[in-house]
């Protein structure tokens, strides 16, 4: 169950990066106003657009998984707080909360 579970995890996660735009958008373009992604953030916490993972994914394409759980696709301790920290709206995961 547990390794099936992951295989399915892993499958979406890869037809999540084939179906992403290419573009690398941040989920949230709150900074060009100055708001915060979330309500009580700080405006200056936002995901990096540039940022792409291991695995080519924008941070536009983490919104839809946990991005915590991305060492059960085989995502390194240092992979996965990468992903965390720069995209932070995305992950839903304030800036300098994760730490390894």
């Amino acid at each position: 169950p547990a390794d099936q579970q992951n295989k399915n995890l892993i499958e979406r996660y890869l037809q999540a990066i084939s179906e992403q735009d290419g573009s690398g958008a941040a989920v949230v373009d709150a900074s060009e106003e100055n708001e915060s992604c979330f309500a009580g953030w700080d405006a200056s916490c936002q995901d990096n657009a540039s940022f792409l993972s291991v695995m080519g994914a924008s941070c536009g394409m983490h919104e839809r998984f946990d991005c915590t759980m991305l060492h059960a696709i085989g995502y390194t301790e240092k992979e996965v707080y990468d992903v965390v920290n720069n995209c932070p709206c995305a992950c839903e995961m304030p800036c300098g909360q994760w730490t390894f």
